[in-house]
């Protein structure tokens, strides 16, 4: 591939010639041998018609204009495909194409031996001599503040009041109460029948930031209730019924039904309620 020839034809216009025509130019500059002494080269129709994205007879028709144009000389020869010599005016030589080693940079040189190995040792020693710096030890955190109980609970132990303080945080609420929500909750512990610290020890164990009487009076309610047994029903019975007294007009005709069913059958059954 010789790339000086692929950029001249890449930049190459001339009156006439089409984008087809172009794109086979640029063709067979690429398959020109940059080693070669001329600009030549034997590609088959069909690769130039498969490189180009046209077909076959597209591609003939382009190389003929061309070979009309001036630009291609084509040579045909018997057995094999035709030799094409690009004419391209302008274009450089196979031969005078430059080498990758002409393009490649030139060798990194050491121009100062001497001082790289004395900076190399110098920089070596510093860093050996230099302790390595040590980082200050972190200040141990300040004490937790002191709870500021009200008056309220200052009777309750210090370990209970740091248990409902957590359950508090966890309600977003402060640790300890405010002088009137002691109040409160002391007013509540009376009214349910219970000590302050009765009270603050079933919020810890409820979960409660705060205490009222009505929530622990309604579950007293639920359990009396659960524990009053029910009433049984009582089933019906014959002999309980309280026997209400009969006419004597219905003993009798009782008495007459009674006689003519043991006429008939011969049994004498007993009837209910004396009769």
């Amino acid at each position: 591939m010789c790339y000086l020839l692929t950029a001249a034809a890449i930049n190459f216009n001339a009156p006439g010639l089409k984008s087809a025509a172009k794109h086979v130019l640029i063709v067979l500059a690429h398959h020109v041998n940059s080693k070669s002494s001329s600009p030549t080269c034997w590609p088959a129709v069909e690769r130039i018609a498969q490189m180009s994205g046209m077909s076959p007879r597209a591609a003939q028709y382009a190389l003929r204009t061309l070979e009309n144009l001036g630009l291609v000389r084509v040579q045909h020869r018997l057995g094999t495909s035709p030799r094409y010599t690009i004419t391209l005016p302008g274009a450089a030589s196979a031969e005078s194409a430059p080498t990758a080693a002409e393009f490649a940079p030139p060798p990194l040189q050491n121009l100062h031996p001497n001082k790289e190995v004395e900076f190399i040792k110098n920089t070596n020693t510093a860093h050996t001599a230099s302790p390595v710096p040590v980082p200050p030890p972190r200040p141990a955190p300040p004490p937790a503040a002191p709870l500021c109980v009200p008056e309220e609970l200052k009777t309750i132990e210090p370990q209970m009041l740091e248990e409902f303080a957590v359950v508090r945080k966890t309600k977003k609420k402060a640790p300890m109460p405010t002088r009137t929500e002691a109040q409160d909750l002391a007013e509540q512990a009376q009214r349910a029948g219970l000590t302050v610290a009765q009270a603050v020890r079933l919020c810890i164990v409820k979960g409660w930031a705060r205490f009222e009487a009505a929530w622990v009076q309604d579950r007293r309610s639920a359990q009396q209730d659960a524990a009053v047994p029910s009433k049984p029903v009582e089933t019906w019975k014959p002999e309980t019924v309280n026997a209400s007294p009969i006419p004597d007009e219905v003993r009798k005709r009782w008495a007459e039904m009674r006689a003519e069913i043991a006429g008939r059958t011969g049994i004498i059954r007993p009837l209910a309620h004396g009769v």
